[in-house]
C-alpha cells in the first residue's frame, strides 16, 4: 500500500504510519511491510509509535559495530591479521 502511495503520487517523500504504541500487532505488521521506526509522538488521544516508508531509504542509521578479537569475522578495512600484529618499526 505504501508504495502504491508514492507511485501515485511523485512527489510524495514518505508515507507515515502513528499506530498507538500499546498496539503491537499493527506496529509489527508495518515494520513487516518495511516501514521503519522513527520515535514516539505524543497526539491528544493517545502516544503513537512514529513508523515511515521512504521513497528513497536512509542509510542505516546504526551501523552494526565492527565484529571484536576473536569474533572470525573479517575486518577488510584492517588487513590481514598478520600485519594487524607486527609493531612499526622507528
Amino acid at each position: 500500500m505504501a508504495e502504491a502511495l508514492l507511485v501515485a503520487d511523485p512527489r510524495c517523500p514518505r508515507v507515515v504510519a502513528e499506530p498507538d504504541v500499546r498496539n503491537g500487532p499493527s506496529i509489527r505488521a508495518f515494520t513487516a511491510a518495511g516501514f521503519r521506526p522513527a520515535g514516539q509522538i505524543s497526539l491528544p488521544d493517545k502516544t503513537a509509535a512514529l513508523l515511515v516508508f521512504d521513497r528513497h531509504p536512509e542509510p542505516d542509521r546504526h551501523p552494526e559495530p565492527e565484529p571484536g578479537p576473536g569474533s572470525g569475522r573479517a575486518r577488510p578495512d584492517r588487513g590481514p591479521a598478520s600485519d594487524r600484529n607486527q609493531k612499526e618499526s622507528p
